[in-house]
């Protein structure tokens, strides 16, 4: 499969998922599979077992028993490597329609749950790379903490590393949404939004990443935790 193919006429330019309605034609708890790709990769090579894998999964919140995405931890015992899940969202050429132009991410934040290693992120110009997490380009509006969080902005290029923090409380319900400009050239600006306050903004402008597409990442501590991170009314697409 590709991942590098440029925009073009006839694609999705934009997609948007309550994230409450699982996938109709196999009865399962799996996000629908004609939107999303799920896919797992390890932050490093060589993997050391037993991995860990977190599973997207649409059933009833721990916030308010409605449905809403979460996320299981799946392992057999004590992890030796989380591997971060990817829910990529694929629906009629979306790829095509926003690779490499100024996107938007944005979904409602519900609740995270685990301990403190547990970090949701939603993510602007992803790019996968098949040699691990790591060599995965994109940028991430990250959410830590249990209950009540806060966030931080990281750059994934080859390393890690943190763009921007901050203190600002991320509560059930608030609304995120996480953009990246590169209507400039050489740079990429980011702008994160909590129900519409700019919370941060964040000019990168060294090797900026203009690829990729949005998605969700999420990276989980707890060995066979269930709903560690929920989410709903996911949306995302070109502009800002």
């Amino acid at each position: 499969m590709r991942f590098d193919s440029p925009g073009g006429p006839g694609f999705l330019t934009s997609f948007s998922d309550s994230l409450q309605t699982p996938d109709p034609n196999v009865g399962t708890t799996n996000p629908d599979t004609h939107n999303w790709l799920f896919f797992a990769c390890a932050h490093a090579i060589p993997i050391v077992d037993p991995v860990g894998i977190p599973t997207p999964k649409i059933n009833a919140s721990s916030y308010d028993g409605a449905n809403a995405l979460s996320w299981l931890a799946v392992a057999s015992g004590a992890v030796s490597t989380w591997a971060p899940g990817v829910l990529l969202p694929i629906k009629n050429g979306l790829w095509t329609g926003v690779y490499g132009k100024s996107q938007f991410v944005q979904l409602t934040f519900l609740k995270l749950n685990g301990n403190y290693n547990t970090n949701g992120n939603i993510v602007v110009c992803l790019t996968p790379d098949n040699s691990g997490l790591v060599n995965t380009r994109f940028y991430r509006l990250g959410i830590t903490g249990t209950g009540q969080a806060n966030w931080n902005i990281r750059k994934t290029s080859g390393s890690d590393t943190s763009l921007l923090t901050g203190t600002d409380t991320i509560a059930a319900a608030d609304v995120l949404r996480f953009s990246a400009d590169l209507s400039v050239a050489g740079q990429v600006t980011l702008t994160f939004k909590q129900n519409g306050v700019v919370r941060g903004t964040y000019v990168d402008n060294t090797n900026p990443i203009i690829t990729g597409m949005p998605a969700i990442v999420v990276v989980v501590g707890d060995t066979n935790a269930a709903n560690v991170w929920e989410s709903r009314t996911f949306s995302c697409g070109t502009g800002l």
